[in-house]
């Protein structure tokens, strides 16, 4: 049984209706366009491969910045190493804070009245946290955009095989 469009019923629209293709031979509606296909996944990968590259960028800068600053850490499980990724600048924050705490009798910056010399100390540490803490969501931010990245091409390279596929079976 047919419905007025030419089309099976119980059939998606477009399925069944043949069409001339560009190259010369009779392609399904409805039935990925190779070219098409092909094209989407260059561009897909090309995505893929441009956001990798440029997450490696971003944790490779974020990592450079970090270690010309040489800042060593001295005490806790990491101590002697240097700050250069997100876990041992975590544990540069830790060793930050417990040093101020201990020399403002277990105050934090808020809570030194302005009149206090200690109040400035706090306050660099504050900042140092900050920073440290910032450089931290710059190698979060780094690594997802690797990871999408790598997102991309998997999901290229799964457009690929389909459009090998359909290559074949459309020929």
């Amino acid at each position: 049984m047919r419905a007025p469009g030419g089309e099976a019923l119980g059939t998606p629209l477009g399925a069944g209706r043949v069409s001339p293709s560009r190259r010369g031979g009779p392609t399904l509606i409805g039935a990925p366009n190779e070219d098409g296909l092909r094209w989407l996944t260059r561009a897909v990968v090309g995505m893929g491969l441009a956001r990798l590259a440029a997450g490696v960028i971003a944790w490779c800068t974020v990592r450079a910045q970090l270690r010309a600053e040489r800042i060593v850490i001295r005490s806790g499980p990491l101590a002697g190493r240097a700050v250069q990724g997100p876990v041992t600048a975590f544990a540069q924050t830790v060793e930050v804070r417990a040093t101020a705490l201990s020399n403002t009798d277990g105050r934090t910056f808020a809570e030194i009245d302005q009149s206090d010399p200690l109040k400035r100390m706090a306050l660099h540490a504050t900042l140092i946290r900050s920073s440290l803490f910032s450089s931290m969501l710059a190698f979060g931010t780094a690594a997802a955009e690797m990871a999408h990245g790598l997102g991309f091409v998997v999901v290229g390279a799964a457009l690929s095989r389909i459009a090998r596929r359909s290559g074949r079976a459309c020929g």
